[in-house]
């Protein structure tokens, strides 16, 4: 293993999904909105502390006949 890298995604309602990550030289983030069948993704990624760069993604999708967001998935925690 060679490198490591790592994310979170929280949904605090079913129309919002936040993310961050990072990795060796980087930094992620990105959200999600979602309304009436579409929804917009954001990510953001610094590339490399040395090229001091950075790169923006987005799309916009469209679920036919999806009138409300889906539900984000709730693990259930349980203490033994």
């Amino acid at each position: 293993l060679s490198t490591l890298n790592g994310g979170i995604e929280i949904s605090p309602i079913a129309a919002l999904s936040l993310r961050a990550g990072a990795g060796k030289d980087y930094f992620t983030s990105g959200i999600t909105l979602r309304y009436a069948g579409m929804a917009f993704h954001y990510a953001y990624q610094t590339q490399s502390e040395f090229s001091g760069t950075a790169a923006n993604y987005f799309s916009i999708n469209y679920a036919e006949g999806s009138e409300t967001p889906e539900e984000p998935l709730n693990p259930t925690l349980s203490a033994r």
